[in-house]
């Protein structure tokens, strides 16, 4: 048996649609480089490989639901040994939780 963590999406800013992953690293990207300009180039470079290689596994825009660490930990992989990844991919993850875009992570046994 195998477990994994689900995010669950509540992103009350997007209204009437599916919350897409793009819609979350564009305002991520948006307020964290308000902060850290020098880091847009090589945070927007990942994020983008990273939801394009989501999209190329799920053959549609990428739901920020599908944001699960099964994908995310199979992208990392890929992209291993590049240590900029990983810190990227958490510092979203906390962005996520904290702008509410998803709930704190749950466990579930499959």
């Amino acid at each position: 048996m195998q477990t994994i963590r689900i995010y669950t999406s509540q992103a009350p800013h997007v209204v009437g649609q599916e919350v897409l992953l793009e819609y979350a690293i564009e305002d991520f990207l948006a307020r964290v480089t308000r902060l850290k300009p020098w880091y847009r180039a090589r945070y927007e470079a990942l994020l983008t490989d990273m939801e394009n290689h989501f999209s190329q596994l799920l053959r549609r825009p990428v739901p920020l639901a599908a944001f699960t660490n099964l994908l995310i930990d199979h992208w990392l992989d890929i992209q291993y040994p590049n240590p900029l990844a990983g810190q990227v991919v958490e510092e979203f993850q906390k962005y996520l939780l904290e702008w509410n875009w998803i709930e704190s992570p749950k466990s579930v046994s499959i």
